[in-house]
């Protein structure tokens, strides 16, 4: 017995493909063996891409504080919500991008 990864249907071992959603068994195991290997890369390049996020982050700060100064031109403790955020939304892309590099570099 097999179950179908589309439908979670049980299937007998004699037969080749679903009888609910006609998904094949190599598509499934395919499938499975797809997912697997984006897992691993995701968990062998985790800090990796943390650390490119977190560089990324800095960049995104360090530009913001200098177009706030451009634009505002005011400097002190009080940095502002545009430099911030603007930190938090390179990190987050860049988390995003990296992920979907490595995601990419790995399908066979």
């Amino acid at each position: 017995m097999w179950n179908c990864k589309k439908c979670n249907e049980e299937i007998d071992d004699v037969f080749d493909e679903c009888w609910n959603c006609k998904q094949s068994l190599d598509e499934t195991t395919e499938n499975f063996y797809k997912k697997k290997a984006i897992r691993t890369a995701e968990s062998k390049n985790g800090c990796l891409t943390n650390i490119l996020s977190i560089i990324a982050a800095a960049l995104g700060l360090s530009l913001g504080v200098v177009l706030q100064l451009l634009i505002y031109n005011e400097a002190g403790p009080e940095i502002g919500i545009f430099p911030v955020a603007l930190a938090f939304g390179t990190y987050y892309y860049a988390n995003k991008k990296i992920k979907l590099y490595f995601r990419n570099k790995t399908k066979p």
